[in-house]
């Protein structure tokens, strides 16, 4: 729960920050908004998740969670191959559509392949 409050907040923060940077005169305001997003989201569940780590133990290699953790990394590899080929062909075919919006959706579409498959290991 507390990785989608952190998510949606990222969003948020895309959002709010895109909009004023769009209405600002600087050219790089909307990337660097975009960028500072993205790092923002990814140091926040890096330190929740440490955190929670250091709480419970399940940061130990040997662990249930490690295990299972490595193996949705693992089986969402050879998806992020072909996301990243298809997100490169759509900028090819498409250059109407903006490269940041691609990659944003490509790193949300990563990150719910991530997630469902972490999800459907705890139910196995």
């Amino acid at each position: 729960m507390r990785y989608l409050a952190i998510y949606i907040a990222g969003l948020f923060l895309l959002v709010a920050g895109m909009a004023a940077a769009i209405e600002s005169e600087l050219r790089w305001a909307p990337g660097a908004v975009g960028a500072l997003a993205v790092v923002a989201v990814g140091v926040s569940v890096m330190l929740v998740k440490r955190g929670r780590e250091r709480k419970t133990r399940s940061g130990a290699r040997d662990s249930v969670e490690a295990v299972r953790d490595a193996a949705a990394r693992a089986a969402v590899f050879p998806d992020a191959v072909v996301a990243i080929a298809v997100a490169l062909l759509v900028t090819v075919i498409a250059p109407g559509i903006p490269g940041a919006l691609v990659c944003l959706a490509l790193l949300i579409a990563l990150l719910i392949d991530y997630w469902l498959r972490v999800l459907l290991a705890v139910k196995r």
